[in-house]
């Protein structure tokens, strides 16, 4: 067989072999890892003997015996994949919710795990204590995968699982750093300061993450320009892993590990609004598929080279591997119950249980990148023998104790200490749910039965037996403010899904998704932190004034630039419109499923909190559509037709399905619909009506001068725009300018009264006129369109319209006059 034919006979057949392994691993319950190291060493034997067979199985073998992978190929082939895709799939929200015990872990735990197996070998070996804390940072990387498999199948909880991520997708990076310095040190024999080792361990670390960083920010922004092309932007995905990995590591000199992490994790967070809507769920799809086939062939390979190792290992290198195996158990322990407390007395980080120390310090299983880089030392001609022999013989073996007596005993350690189980409060939920459930099935399963006349037999059905909700699983347990938090935290985590799903759809573009999402984030981090203070507080943003809002002021203010306003505006307007249909969505969420699970106390301060929202989007809303119906109505429209367009791409799909239409016929109605939505991208334009010769005519006494007039009224007025609750005037100040109002309302408090102007009205007057400080305060009661006028712009404006400054002094005499007058 040809050489190319025979790698790819090797390595299809290897991968047919390890899928049919994950079910037998199911069947005996035994992590899947173990089950791919054990066959992995079984190979591994086999190849070793050189035994000649014959048949596919002999070209099997022989593929295999070829097929010698070095360090840098497990390094540069499987990593990117692996750490891209647990990257894209950790929970990057949870994630920081305990980023303190993950960098304790992923950073501080390496260094410990160093320090105390390389102290603690070099009293007992004779290989020198540069190899033994060569040793010490090798053994330092955890790897996730059969920890993470065993969490999911007994149902740990979430934190303990997100945190055994965290600390996997991070401290590889850590531990290759320190293992880089102390290599250096080894072949070159130079001596290695501390200043040099901190240092070139931060440069790889944050110059990983900036890497990471700017390269997904790129990629986002890339496949923001495409549009429907799926297999493209996943192909992408798959390059950008690669590249941001080989780029940091042969280019930058940083850390490729960090930059991987740091790209999946910015892709993780904003590429599900960035990809073609419906394409998330393909490209988690393929990610799983790649990581499946990554972690299986990796695990293989790795585990062909115990035979190497085996050859290698002599009697004394026993209790060496014992000393191994309890000191890096005793540098969890240090780490665990000796700094972490530190950090939750300083009030940085939650504490965490005895229950789940204990499963954190035993769960630290090691895998292919500890064998990985045992491997290349062993490969490197300018380490001495000895410790290569020493480094490859006790990194394997320690890997290989680690799969045969911690992980198939981490199972019923998680049962014995019964973190497998709910608590209460968890299992009255659990009940709750399933009590509802029941009774929906069983009316459901009735009226079926009713329908296909099979009633004799329904109460031969289990759940017929269920006819009611067992009072039994009331709510009260909870408690109503636990509720409540409960409560708010499910309608935040549901206004983030429904803002996803509205982009999914079709209904939002990818800008205003990115913007709510952030808000439902927010507003989400401050329930958990503060309770319904923090639900509420961080709803009210919504409805203020944004950084982004008040930039784009300034510069119009400022510079006259109306662009970014013009943007801004049109913004909110399409956020408060999204966030009012999400709000009706989510009072249904609150009707049909809080209520029935968490109860009416629960429920019903829920639903006020609700309406209060609704309301306040509604009254933002309207003071945008007071100054501009025409741009809100067009918003209205173009969001029903996206609802339109999202009915017939399901109806055109269900028609071809049902092979009512040819493949043709169903390629062309999408042509024409896409067109039609890719139209909709574009969102109307919006005039807010600062322009000055428009603005001028809606005043009514402008609008009776002359040709000459107007244009020295267009040289002397400056447009300006004022935004709901915007403090134009402050009593007292010393006034340089009067206002004419164009378009809008403001609210005048005098001393003595408060009134309101519209329209046509002027203010402001009074402080030109007489020269005293100003006498009121005015505020916009929404958007409001002005025109300016300055104190030396009024001298000069009203010496060349003598009618002018006669009509102003008539106001500002009239004003004096009421103003003068107590409120009656």
């Amino acid at each position: 067989m040809q050489d190319v034919a025979l790698a790819v006979f090797g390595v299809t057949a290897l991968l047919g072999l390890v899928s049919l392994l994950l079910p037998l691993a199911n069947k005996l319950s035994v992590p899947f890892t173990v089950v791919l190291a054990a066959v992995g060493v079984g190979i591994g034997l086999v190849v070793s003997l050189d035994v000649e067979v014959g048949g596919p199985v002999g070209d099997f073998l022989n593929a295999i015996r070829s097929m010698r992978l070095s360090a840098d190929a497990f390094i540069y082939l499987f990593l990117p994949a692996l750490l891209f895709h647990a990257g894209l799939t950790v929970d990057v929200r949870r994630l920081m919710d305990d980023a303190w015990p993950v960098l304790l872990l992923a950073i501080v735990a390496v260094g410990v795990c160093t320090a105390i197996v390389g102290f603690g070998l070099n009293e007992i070996s004779d290989v020198g204590l540069l190899a033994c804390l060569l040793l010490g940072s090798i053994v330092a990387t955890t790897d996730s995968a059969a920890v993470v498999a065993i969490f999911r199948d007994i149902g740990a909880p979430k934190r303990l699982t997100i945190i055994v991520e965290g600390e996997s997708l991070l401290n590889d990076a850590a531990a290759i750093a320190i293992f880089a310095v102390i290599l250096g040190v080894i072949t070159t024999q130079q001596e290695a300061t501390a200043v040099g080792a901190i240092w070139a361990f931060l440069k790889g670390l944050m110059g990983g993450l900036l890497v990471g960083f700017l390269a997904a920010r790129l990629f986002i922004f890339i496949i923001g320009a495409l549009r429907d092309v799926v297999v493209a932007e996943i192909t992408l995905t798959l390059a950008l892993a690669y590249l941001v990995f080989i780029v940091s590591e042969e280019y930058f000199g940083v850390s490729g590990v960090i930059a991987v992490v740091t790209a999946a994790m910015v892709v993780n967070s904003e590429g599900r609004t960035r990809i073609s809507p419906g394409a998330w769920g393909n490209l988690l799809q393929t990610w799983k598929q790649l990581d499946f086939w990554g972690t299986s062939l990796i695990f293989t390979f790795a585990a062909m080279l115990a035979p190497q190792a085996l050859k290698a290992f002599q009697v004394s290198d026993l209790s060496l591997l014992a000393a191994l195996f309890f000191g890096t158990i005793l540098a969890r322990m240090v780490v665990l119950y000796g700094i972490m407390p530190i950090f939750g007395l300083l009030g940085v980080a939650r504490p965490i249980s005895n229950n789940y120390n204990t499963v954190l310090i035993w769960g630290g299983l090691r895998g292919a990148v500890t064998v990985a880089l045992a491997l290349s030392v062993w490969e490197n001609p300018a380490v001495p023998l000895e410790v290569s022999r020493f480094i490859f013989v006790m990194a394997t073996g320690y890997v290989l104790s680690t799969l045969i007596f911690q992980a198939p005993t981490l199972r019923p350690l998680i049962k014995f200490l019964k973190l497998d189980q709910l608590n209460d409060r968890e299992r009255m939920v659990r009940d709750r749910v399933m009590a509802l459930s029941r009774e929906r099935i069983h009316k459901r399963v009735g009226r079926i039965a009713g329908d296909m006349g099979l009633g004799s037999v329904l109460s031969n059905v289990s759940v017929s037996k269920v006819k009611a909700v067992d009072e039994a699983s009331e709510p009260q347990a909870l408690g109503k403010k636990e509720g409540l938090r409960v409560g708010l935290l499910t309608l935040a985590n549901r206004e983030g899904e429904l803002y996803l799903d509205y982009f999914q759809r079709g209904l939002l573009d990818r800008h205003i998704a990115d913007l709510l999402r952030a808000e439902s984030g927010r507003l989400l981090d401050r329930t958990k932190t503060r309770g319904p203070e923090g639900y509420i507080s961080a709803s009210l943003r919504s409805y203020a004034v944004s950084r982004r809002f008040r930039r784009a002021l300034w510069f119009y203010r400022k510079l006259h630039i109306r662009g970014p306003l013009e943007s801004a505006v049109a913004d909110r307007f399409e956020v408060l419109l999204v966030i009012g249909f999400a709000l009706k969505d989510l009072r249904e969420v609150n009707r049909d499923l809080v209520a029935p699970l968490l109860g009416e106390d629960v429920s019903e301060p829920l639903e006020r909190v609700l309406e209060d929202r609704l309301a306040a989007t509604q009254s933002a809303l309207e003071a945008l559509e007071l100054q501009y119906p025409a741009y809100a109505d067009s918003l209205r429209a173009r969001y029903l037709e996206r609802i339109v367009l999202g009915f017939e791409d399901s109806e055109y799909k269900a028609q071809f399905e049902q092979s009512m239409i040819s493949s043709e016929i169903y390629d062309d109605l999408e042509l024409d619909r896409r067109t039609r939505q890719h139209a909709l991208d574009k969102r109307p334009p919006l005039d807010l009506g600062l322009r000055l010769q428009r603005m001028i005519r809606k005043v009514d006494f402008f609008r009776e001068l002359n040709d000459k007039g107007t244009r020295d009224l267009v040289r002397e007025l400056t447009p300006e725009l004022a935004v709901p609750g915007e403090r134009i005037i402050s009593e007292g100040d010393k006034g340089d300018s009067m206002y004419f109002i164009a378009s809008g309302e403001v609210e005048v408090q005098l001393p003595n009264n408060t009134i309101e102007l519209k329209q046509g009205d002027v203010f402001g007057e009074i402080a030109l006129v007489t020269n005293d400080p100003r006498n009121a305060n005015v505020t916009a009661k929404g958007y409001v369109t002005l025109l300016s006028l300055k104190r030396k712009d009024f001298r000069d404006l009203t010496r060349t319209i003598p009618s002018l400054r006669d009509h102003i002094e008539k106001i500002a005499e009239e004003r004096l006059v009421k103003n003068a007058k107590p409120d009656t």
